[in-house]
């Protein structure tokens, strides 16, 4: 039965994504630069399973939501998967703007016991803010909205996913 919703879900963001004139070649661009940016395998301080470093990721940049130092990236994990690949079932971003960051935190917040209802308003946010550092030239207006209705559709997809 989940295996249908996550189909289903993913079927209509990208649907929606095709209504927008995105196609998924833009949406994601983490096959071939994400190597790059993840080289190495490392130690997690925390629990001891192996983490890949996302330095690049981390680095700060005021105006941009970034994956905190201490996210666990490894999405060959067998325990709680979603909470350690970013955004889990689609791309980790859209254009020129980031998702890495605003996952990676919706991920910390449920593996503290959080709930949903208190972790995806953030997310939702955090999407948003990122798609404002992306296009933020006035120029860039319909980018812009593209990109806040690609991050309304990842809170979307959370919110049929987790209450079904």
């Amino acid at each position: 039965m989940k295996n249908a919703v996550r189909v289903m879900v993913v079927g209509l963001l990208s649907a929606a994504m095709v209504m927008l004139g995105i196609s998924a070649a833009s949406a994601s661009t983490t096959t071939t630069a994400a190597g790059a940016l993840r080289p190495a395998t490392t130690v997690a301080a925390g629990g001891g399973s192996n983490c890949r470093s996302h330095k690049a990721e981390s680095t700060p940049h005021k105006g941009k939501v970034v994956v905190p130092k201490s996210y666990c990236y490894n999405p060959t994990t067998n325990s709680h998967r979603g909470w350690h690949d970013y955004c889990t079932h689609s791309p980790d971003s859209y254009g020129s703007a980031d998702f890495r960051g605003p996952c990676a935190r919706h991920d910390m917040c449920l593996q503290k016991s959080h709930s949903h209802s208190k972790c995806d308003g953030p997310l939702l946010s955090n999407l948003k803010t990122n798609c404002h550092y992306a296009y933020s030239h006035w120029y860039q207006v319909v980018s812009k909205e593209k990109c806040y209705a690609v991050a309304y559709g990842y809170y979307l997809a959370i919110k049929v996913y987790t209450h079904i």
